[in-house]
């Protein structure tokens, strides 16, 4: 037990993971985000809600009938896939390492900003080479010397 409260299969629970290499089924985008093949009406709404949310109508409209997306996805759009996946299973704590490298700077901010919009207690631990979008962050750490400091703290409010 972690704090004699949570068991270690409970606090997988809380968190996801986006690398820049995400893995995705042999199916449609519906099965890759839900990860099932039963896809109600309901589910099939949420999804299609959520990329709404994401501003990804584009994709799942050009990708809704495929079968087998993941031969035919960019790995940025993947990633993309990956994010609506994160935020299908209503995860607490997301963390991004490089998985927004294979996105344009532009969406990379976008999909950030929904993320926050979408789950304003929303815990990015955000890993990048990338400085473009960082100062959507509350704060800002970097590895130096192989130790972890505080490297910037904004007054963004969550």
């Amino acid at each position: 037990k972690i704090d004699n409260k949570k068991t270690l299969n409970n606090i997988y629970n809380y968190f996801g993971t986006i690398t820049s290499n995400p893995l995705l089924l042999n199916g449609s985008i519906y099965e890759n985000i839900c990860l099932s093949q039963n896809i109600s009406k309901e589910v099939k709404s949420k999804i299609n809600n959520i990329l709404k949310h994401l501003g990804m109508t584009k994709l799942s409209k050009s990708y809704s009938f495929e079968k087998d997306v993941n031969q035919k996805l960019s790995q940025g759009e993947k990633q993309a896939i990956a994010i609506a996946r994160f935020i299908f299973f209503k995860k607490q704590i997301l963390i991004i390492d490089e998985g927004t490298s294979n996105l344009r700077i532009d969406l990379e901010k976008n999909l950030i900003k929904a993320l926050n919009k979408i789950n304003k207690e929303l815990t990015i631990i955000f890993i990048t080479h990338r400085y473009n979008n960082l100062s959507m962050f509350k704060k800002i750490y970097k590895i130096h010397n192989k130790k972890l400091k505080t490297y910037f703290i904004t007054n963004k409010k969550k």
